[in-house]
């Protein structure tokens, strides 16, 4: 995998064989390492050196010794490179030292791995059943997609600007401030229309605002301005649906016991997200495929808002 990551970019690349470590070289077409000119080179530095030698380099430079294992490097089938957006040295890396320290939890990861596939299940049986959810479902789905973009907007800025750490606090601050101000917003949207229209407006800006992103992403169009708005719109549109579904709950009640529910799915939803979007499906997908699926499941909930028979609920006093 690493040798066609290479091979992709650089026009001549080499294996160096060795006892314990694999040496890589890369670069144009007419890189040249033929040994009597490296070891030429060698001997016009005058340095001295303790382990490097004449010997040594005639070792690890010897053409049969390189023919050889570049045929065994090539004998296999073709990798699939490892990509920005694609990171499978991610998932071979995490097999690997799963492989040495947990080999109990390494067998099932790889199963987990394997099955990943059948999540999709989720959204497209949601889309065929066609009913709408209710409001702790929805407001799951939006925890879990919210914290997902969020995760992948992480992972594009680590990509981008390699400088992830000293960012990590005004994403989240900025995250946490779409909150907010998506919570008031959604306050003051439950006194002017009734909360199922106010979801179904919310609802399809959600599934927008995730096809924004994907687009952004896949055009690579990833500038700070852009990751840091869509970092606060997603929490915007998080938090502006959690008073809305209250509303919608507690028309007929009181407000605590559908608050509680409905935080706990929100969290339960984010929880996940950071379990699984983090650990599991950006190593065994990719940022591409996980997009698709967070659109598929946003899609599914909004189409049973949009399509799907609603009373035509009122917030309660406490919400206008």
């Amino acid at each position: 995998m690493l040798y066609s990551t290479l091979a992709g970019v650089f026009g001549r690349v080499r294996v160096l064989p060795g006892d314990q470590e694999n040496l890589f070289l890369a670069g144009p077409p007419d890189l040249d390492w033929e040994i009597g000119r490296v070891l030429g080179r060698f001997r016009a530095l005058e340095r001295p050196t303790r382990y490097l030698s004449d010997g040594y380099l005639a070792y690890r430079l010897d053409p049969a010794r390189l023919a050889w294992f570049q045929d065994q490097v090539l004998a296999g089938p073709a990798a699939p490179p490892n990509l920005d957006f694609q990171p499978r040295l991610l998932l071979a890396g995490l097999r690997y030292w799963q492989s040495f320290f947990t080999p109990a939890t390494g067998r099932l990861y790889r199963r987990l791995v394997d099955y990943t596939g059948l999540l999709w299940l989720l959204p497209l049986l949601w889309l065929a059943a066609g009913r709408r959810p209710g409001p702790a479902g929805s407001l799951f789905s939006s925890g879990f997609a919210g914290l997902s973009l969020q995760m992948l907007i992480l992972w594009a800025f680590q990509v981008r600007y390699a400088a992830l750490y000293q960012w990590l606090g005004l994403l989240s601050a900025l995250f946490m401030a779409g909150l907010a101000l998506g919570s008031f917003a959604g306050r003051r949207l439950a006194g002017f229309l009734s909360s199922a229209a106010a979801f179904r407006w919310l609802e399809s800006a959600f599934l927008l605002w995730l096809g924004l992103a994907w687009l952004l992403f896949h055009l690579q169009f990833l500038s700070r301005p852009a990751l840091f708005l869509l970092t606060a719109g997603s929490g915007f549109l998080v938090g502006g649906q959690f008073p809305i579904g209250v509303a919608c709950l507690a028309a007929g009640g009181p407000e605590g016991p559908p608050a509680g529910r409905l935080y706990a799915a929100d969290l339960l939803g984010g929880w996940l997200a950071a379990l699984l979007v983090g650990g599991l499906l950006i190593p065994a997908w990719g940022l591409e495929p996980v997009f698709l699926f967070l659109l598929a499941l946003k899609l599914a909930s909004w189409r049973g808002w949009a399509f799907g028979a609603a009373p035509a609920l009122t917030p309660p006093a406490g919400l206008r």
